[in-house]
C-alpha cells in the first residue's frame, strides 16, 4: 500500500508551518472498523455527522465543537475514541452556540448568539448559569485567562471582562475609544488572551487588532483582502 502524500502549506520551497494531518466528519472517523462478528452482534455502527460547526474548543484530550445545526456540541475523546453529542435541556438548552471554552476544572463555557448569553455547564455537562448585558449584547466569543472571562460583543463592540466566579460581575471592557479611531471595535467576533496581549478579529474591520489586558491598544494585523 502506497503511503499517505504528505500535505503541508505553504508548499516548498516555501518553509511549511501547516501539515495536514486527518479530518473527521463522523463519528464513524475515529472508531476502529467493526470485525463481522461485532457487526453480526450489534449491527451496523451509526455514523453521527458533525452537521454546522464553527468555534471549537480543546483540553485535556478532548474536543469540543460547537455545531448550530444541533443546537449542541459534539464532543470528541481523542484519547479514548469516543464521539458524544451534547444538547442540553431546560434552563441549558441552546438555539445557536457559536464558541467555547473550557477551564481546568472542565467548566463548558457556550456562547449563544439566540439566547443573548454565555451558558456555563459544570464538568458534568449540568447546567450551572448564564449571563451576560442587558442592551446591546450578542456574545461570539469566550476565553478564559487570568481567573476572569473574556467575552467578544459583536452588537456592543466591546471586549467584556467577568470575574470567574458565581457572581460572573461584569469587571470592565475594552477598549475605550470613538468610532473612527484606529482601536475602535466594528464587529469583535473571535478573541484569544495570553499573558501579554488580547487579540481580537475584527470582522467589520478586516483586522486583527491587540490590546493589553487593561485595553491599551498596541497593533493591527492584516487589511482588506
Amino acid at each position: 500500500k502506497a503511503p499517505k502524500a504528505i500535505v503541508i502549506y505553504p508548499s516548498p520551497p516555501d518553509t511549511a508551518s501547516i501539515q495536514f494531518l486527518t479530518k473527521i466528519t463522523y463519528s464513524t472517523d475515529l472508531a476502529k472498523k467493526q470485525n463481522w462478528f461485532k457487526k453480526y452482534l450489534l449491527g451496523e455502527e451509526v455514523a453521527m455527522p458533525i452537521s454546522k460547526p464553527y468555534g471549537i474548543a480543546i483540553k485535556k484530550g478532548k474536543i469540543y465543537i460547537c455545531d448550530m445545526q444541533v443546537q449542541g456540541l459534539e464532543i470528541i475523546d481523542l484519547e479514548k475514541g469516543g464521539f458524544e453529542y451534547f444538547i442540553p435541556s431546560g434552563k441549558g438548552q441552546l438555539k445557536q452556540p457559536l464558541n467555547c471554552a473550557v477551564d481546568d476544572k472542565g467548566y463548558l463555557y457556550v456562547t449563544d448568539i439566540k439566547r443573548l448569553e454565555i451558558v456555563v455547564f459544570d464538568d458534568k455537562g449540568n447546567y450551572v448559569n448564564s449571563f451576560g448585558e442587558k442592551e446591546k449584547f450578542k456574545p461570539t466569543d469566550v476565553f478564559i485567562y487570568d481567573n476572569k472571562i473574556w467575552v467578544a460583543n459583536l452588537t456592543g463592540q466591546k471586549i467584556h471582562v467577568y470575574s470567574k466566579d458565581s457572581t460572573n460581575n461584569l469587571l470592565y471592557s475594552i477598549p475605550d475609544t470613538s468610532y473612527g479611531d484606529w482601536d475602535y471595535l466594528y464587529q469583535p467576533t473571535n478573541l484569544c488572551v495570553n499573558n501579554e496581549k488580547v487579540c481580537v478579529s475584527d470582522f467589520g474591520d478586516f483586522r486583527m487588532k491587540l490590546f493589553t489586558h487593561d485595553g491599551k491598544f498596541l497593533d493591527t494585523l492584516g487589511s482588506n483582502g
